[in-house]
């Protein structure tokens, strides 16, 4: 009877022995999952706050700085606007006025009517203010013209 006993209670430890080893083998690979997925959680994580962090100071850099004239809206293109405003102004009637010149000589060389060219006249000198310094500055050539 001793000897049955001491072999079932040798076999229980060889069998715990075996479950012991199986459950730090499965832990062990769990824990590597594990440890990956973390990894790649957290390199995802990270690569997308530098992305966002980098696409900020982007931002925020043209903004600043301004840009290579391709893109508008910089804050050097804020404080520009002022001064360029009124030559925008000059060069929209000094262009009025070339196109409503280069109108009437179409009309004249009979190239356009006389509705085609009051209308295309009409539509040009829409812009109040480009009507108003057209009509200031060339009065003495329209005279002429007429």
């Amino acid at each position: 009877m001793g000897r049955s006993f001491s072999g079932t209670v040798l076999q229980l430890l060889v069998w715990a022995f075996v479950l012991l080893v199986i459950l730090g083998v499965v832990t062990t690979v769990v824990g590597l999952v594990l440890g990956v997925l973390s990894t790649v959680f957290t390199a995802v994580v990270v690569l997308g706050l530098v992305v966002l962090f980098g696409a900020i100071a982007v931002g925020l850099l043209s903004l600043f700085v301004g840009g290579d004239g391709e893109d508008e809206g910089g804050a050097s293109d804020w404080f520009e606007a002022d001064a360029s405003v009124e030559a925008t102004a000059d060069t929209r009637v000094e262009d009025t006025a070339s196109e409503a010149a280069r109108l009437r000589e179409r009309y004249v060389a009979g190239e356009i009517d006389e509705v085609e060219f009051e209308r295309r006249l009409d539509l040009l000198l829409d812009d109040p203010e480009a009507e108003r310094q057209f009509d200031e500055g060339d009065d003495r050539e329209r005279k002429l013209d007429w």
